[in-house]
């Protein structure tokens, strides 16, 4: 017997003496995905400084206020890393977002088995699907990861023509 076998038949099958130990799993997975949570949000205010400081810096190369001998070479570094910062955050995101759902799928079959203590309004995890009337914060996190990434490889191309 595996042990999602063993986890599953627990959380099927909640008794009294099982109560305490599904909250401290509650508690467990609520830490985690508010740990996630968290995570996800500094991944996506690193790349947003990062991407500020490498676009600045190759602005400021670019226009001449920063004069260096070998200027292209540097542009086209700057760019690529714009790029290659883009494309590392975006991936690391991508895997945050599925530890976070890992856990709002525990976080739900706990919703499940115990819904008749938990009024329908109650279930949040069980709603949040059916009420999403907006855009998804994945949807403009992929937008802004992918914006750089190609505004990157652009400035590769701009460095490489026009430079």
């Amino acid at each position: 017997m595996d042990n999602n076998s063993i986890f599953n038949s627990d959380i099927d099958k909640p008794t009294a003496s099982k109560v305490l130990n599904m909250r401290e799993a509650v508690n467990v997975y609520l830490h985690f995905f508010s740990f996630y949570c968290g995570q996800r949000l500094k991944v996506f205010n690193y790349f947003l400084t990062i991407e500020v400081v490498l676009l600045g810096a190759y602005a400021s190369l670019a226009s001449g206020i920063v004069e260096l001998a070998n200027y292209q070479f540097v542009l086209i570094v700057i760019s690529a890393a714009a790029s290659i910062v883009s494309l590392i955050l975006f991936l690391l995101d991508r895997r945050l977002l599925r530890l976070i759902q890992f856990t709002c799928q525990a976080l739900r079959k706990f919703e499940d088995t115990y819904e008749s203590e938990f009024p329908q309004e109650m279930r949040l995890l069980t709603n949040i699907n059916t009420s999403m009337k907006y855009t998804d914060v994945t949807v403009l996190f992929t937008i802004s990861y992918s914006f750089f990434f190609v505004a990157g490889i652009f400035l590769v191309l701009f460095s490489i023509i026009v430079f």
